[in-house]
């Protein structure tokens, strides 16, 4: 049973969108138009986009009076809104009407669809072609313009709105589930890539009364389920007080919810020895016993594969700060790149020391970063274990150390800007890692804490 809250309650002015520029697709009806009113009441800038076409199969020729007649209500209380008409697969002009006509885009609600129903069976490549242009083709191609905008001034939200048939499935929309799956797919995605530039990226699977649910729904229940129950929760995700990113939420008739991933605790096979088809069935009652369940934020269990395979390296830790093999520290090393982030820290270090002890005592750990691409292999020292932390650089590599990684100057920068991750560049081989493998996950958050809480400090002097 869902929880009732009570208590103080919000007024809806306290969250506004003055100065903010917003485009809805789809909105010339139904969940649309509910959006783009409230997001105009609280002081936005709306795009109003709306195909107009009569039929929800995407049928019919294009009607400017539905998105013309949004944008009457929103200017008759004094808000602000201009309308378009285009495709959401041409969405470069639905973001060109926004630049053109208030300089700027800061959130966009990919709301605009349609249906093509039929079983599986009696699907033609037309109806899966058309759903999946609208749906997946046309979100992408609207967020995608909008995209550099919202980088460039460090701001955006953005909603994906999947649906209960595409996170379980429904009979005879095997085109609408597939697209809208693909949508959340899309949006964790994009969550990982914009949240360094504060452009934060949500689901929702909205249950509503609208010309698309008719077919589905009983009439009693689409006159009941209105979309001002769902409105609510978009206006907050697309606001400023939003902090989440990368997450599914569930909203209807005024119930709310946040959807996410759950797996079992699964059964893992001893490493030594490589599982039959008749180990499977033995243990196929533990891998879907969901008694204790996790609830992922990544792919397969990397910590457990590896300890399992007895590549953890756990037994190389030492407890001892890291030394070179000579005692000569040089002066860092100026044909690559990555040399400037590791004297940044090593500067950052003598000058902040009480913030790099509260940021080391985080990982308590040693690294040693052989980079590649000057004219010989450069050594580097970020060790977490001493107190004051230290960063130095040597011609010769370092002994005692937790973890020892070597990488190519490009892949770390990529690493250093947020352009690759740890994981992957070791999946990829571009990186290689010997050592503590489980400590090494985390030196890229590391690296990344140690200089932006410089570059803080320095801002403040």
């Amino acid at each position: 049973t869902p929880r009732v809250l009570s208590g103080s309650r919000r007024e809806m002015s306290d969250i506004r969108f003055d100065g903010r520029v917003v485009i809805v697709t789809g909105s010339g009806a139904g969940l649309g138009r509910a959006y783009a009113i409230g997001f105009a009441r609280r002081g936005a800038k709306v795009v109003v986009n709306d195909l107009g076409q009569a039929s929800v199969r995407g049928e019919g020729k294009g009607d400017t009076r539905p998105a013309s007649t949004v944008v009457e209500e929103i200017r008759a209380f004094g808000g602000e809104a201009v309308a378009n008409f285009d495709s959401v697969v041409d969405g470069d002009k639905i973001v060109k009407t926004a630049i053109d006509t208030y300089g700027r885009v800061d959130v966009v609600v990919n709301n605009a669809g349609i249906l093509r129903d039929v079983s599986f069976g009696k699907m033609t490549d037309h109806d899966w072609d058309l759903v999946y242009q609208v749906h997946l083709l046309g979100s992408k191609a609207t967020t995608q313009a909008a995209w550099p905008y919202m980088r460039d001034q460090k701001y955006g939200r953005v909603i994906f709105v999947t649906s209960t048939a595409g996170i379980y499935g429904n009979f005879g929309q095997a085109n609408y589930s597939a697209m809208k799956t693909a949508l959340h797919g899309l949006s964790l995605t994009l969550s990982k890539e914009g949240q360094k530039r504060n452009i934060l990226v949500n689901t929702l699977v909205p249950t509503s009364g609208s010309r698309m649910t008719e077919s589905v729904m009983p009439k009693a229940m689409v006159d009941a389920m209105k979309p001002e129950y769902v409105a609510p929760l978009v206006w907050y995700l697309s606001s400023e007080n939003n902090t989440e990113t990368g997450q599914m939420y569930d909203a209807g008739g005024g119930f709310y919810a946040k959807t996410r991933w759950e797996r079992s605790r699964g059964y893992l096979h001893p490493g030594s020895k490589v599982m039959s088809v008749e180990d499977v069935a033995e243990n196929f009652s533990k891998i879907v016993d969901f008694t204790d369940p996790e609830y992922p934020k990544g792919g397969a269990n990397i910590k457990k594969i590896l300890e399992n395979l007895g590549i953890s390296g756990a037994g190389r830790r030492n407890p001892r700060g890291a030394t070179a093999k000579t005692s000569a520290e040089l002066e860092f090393p100026s044909d690559i790149e990555s040399s400037a982030v590791f004297k940044q820290i090593r500067d950052g270090i003598a000058t902040n020391v009480d913030l790099a002890k509260e940021v080391a005592s985080k990982s308590n750990k040693n690294f040693q970063f052989c980079i590649n691409g000057g004219s010989k292999p450069a050594y580097f020292l970020m060790d977490l274990k001493s107190s004051p932390p230290k960063c130095a650089y040597s011609a010769n590599p370092f002994e005692g150390c937790d973890v020892s990684i070597s990488l190519s100057d490009s892949d770390f920068m990529d690493m250093r800007n947020g352009k690759l991750d740890a994981m992957s560049a070791f999946m990829q081989g571009k990186l290689s890692i010997e050592g503590d493998l489980m400590a090494a996950q985390g030196f890229g958050e590391a690296l990344t804490e140690l200089r932006v809480s410089f570059d803080k400090a320095q801002s403040k002097l």
